[in-house]
């Protein structure tokens, strides 16, 4: 009977102590001042496995790949938006670019009329011998015609330079 109760008894106290998280240790081996959740062995701590903990440890690793999926995609989020920014800039350059064009072709088309033009008036001075006043006019269309060819050389250089 006695045998009964002391294992009850130790049943009792294991218990107690491994709800506590503590490490479990039989009656009188330690002296009664001392506590036997401070037990070593072998210098390491004992690590009690309740369920308890494993429930508590499963929380936390769980915890810790929720916020490890977070940052994951937060990192992702960030990557696509640069990405989307950066795609973003490069279309409105082309379309810069595109603007700039059509005013460069523009500019051509009036070019080349106002050349034709040129060159019409020359073969007319020519057949008919005018004197040098009326060349005149048209060396003054000749200077404006360099003028234009500059100004489309510096928007060619503009448009380039974007592009890059």
């Amino acid at each position: 009977m006695w045998k009964e109760v002391a294992t009850v008894y130790h049943l009792d106290r294991w218990r107690k102590h491994h709800q506590t998280g503590r490490v479990f240790c039989a009656a009188n081996i330690y002296p009664d001042d001392e506590n036997d959740s401070t037990q070593e062995v072998n210098g390491r701590h004992l690590k009690s496995n309740n369920r308890e903990r494993q429930k508590g440890s499963q929380e936390g690793t769980l915890a810790l790949l929720v916020e490890t999926i977070k940052e994951t995609v937060d990192i992702d989020t960030n990557k696509v938006q640069e990405e989307t920014w950066k795609e973003r800039n490069i279309f409105l350059q082309e379309q810069r670019a595109a603007q700039k064009l059509s005013t460069l072709s523009g500019m051509l088309a009036r070019n080349a009329a106002e050349i034709q033009e040129i060159l019409q008036r020359r073969r007319e001075y020519h057949v008919q011998g005018l004197d040098a006043a009326d060349i005149g006019r048209t060396l003054a269309n000749c200077k404006k015609k360099a003028v234009i060819e500059d100004q489309m050389n510096d928007l060619e250089f503009e448009i380039i330079k974007d592009i890059h």
